[in-house]
């Protein structure tokens, strides 16, 4: 942001948004992750090759919403996309390259949340009574995952220094991998 030399009110300076890509993606690519770095690129890459002319001040929500709209039918990549879109502007933003970040009014695509269907305490028992009988081996693992609430996961990567006094501690996550021996 620059001080206007006679009037005192701030100016911006005629930022094109393949400029800010630039700017924006030199200065995150030592800090993120590679994968993350990739991804912000091609996002940007994508956007910038339809506005890249565009000076960023003059981006109008109908514009951006529009664009935004097209991915509707693919909410978790549109997502990902106004994230990353919504960082660019933000970090500007910060260092006073822009007066706003344009995507602030754009309604971003929502992710629909999964139905989960879940036993009542009478199904659970019925099921724990059918494993008890037909699948026993399975029986621990069931109560685990049903009464105490762990993840699959979790019960398979308890150890014997969990249990003490009778009871089951979790309070730190174990990571089991399988690996195929050559």
């Amino acid at each position: 942001m620059r001080r206007g030399q006679l009037t005192g009110e701030m100016t911006y300076p005629k930022l094109r948004v393949t400029e800010l890509k630039s700017l924006f993606l030199k200065a995150k690519e030592k800090i993120l992750a590679p994968v993350t770095y990739a991804n912000y690129k091609k996002y940007l890459d994508d956007f910038s090759d339809e506005f890249g002319a565009c000076i960023v001040e003059n981006l109008t929500k109908f514009v951006l919403q529009n664009y935004m709209d097209r991915f509707l039918r693919t909410p978790s990549k549109g997502q990902y996309i106004y994230r990353t879109l919504s960082s660019m502007f933000n970090w500007a933003f910060d260092r006073e390259l822009v007066s706003r970040n344009p995507l602030l009014k754009i309604k971003c695509p929502v992710v629909p949340k999964p139905h989960i269907k879940c036993y009542n305490k009478d199904k659970y028992i019925n099921l724990l009574n059918i494993i008890k009988e037909n699948y026993l081996k399975y029986y621990p693992v069931i109560i685990l995952l049903g009464k105490f609430g762990l993840r699959p996961g979790e019960a398979t990567a308890l150890l014997e220094t969990d249990i003490k006094n009778n009871k089951l501690y979790i309070d730190k996550a174990h990571t089991v991998k399988e690996k195929k021996l050559s």
